[in-house]
């Protein structure tokens, strides 16, 4: 069995409006045993098409 815990993922649905940039958050964990590490990424900017 692995000591290494699961990771739970949330989609948020969201609408948006065209001819505007977004980008993505994420937040990542993974804990193992009594060490944890985290962080935070970016995706590169979208931009909506009109």
């Amino acid at each position: 069995m692995s000591k290494a815990s699961r990771m739970n993922t949330t989609i948020d649905n969201l609408s948006v409006s065209s001819g505007y940039y977004y980008r993505a958050k994420s937040f990542h964990w993974i804990t193992y045993g009594s060490t944890k590490e985290d962080g935070i990424r970016y995706s590169s900017t979208l931009l909506i098409p009109e």
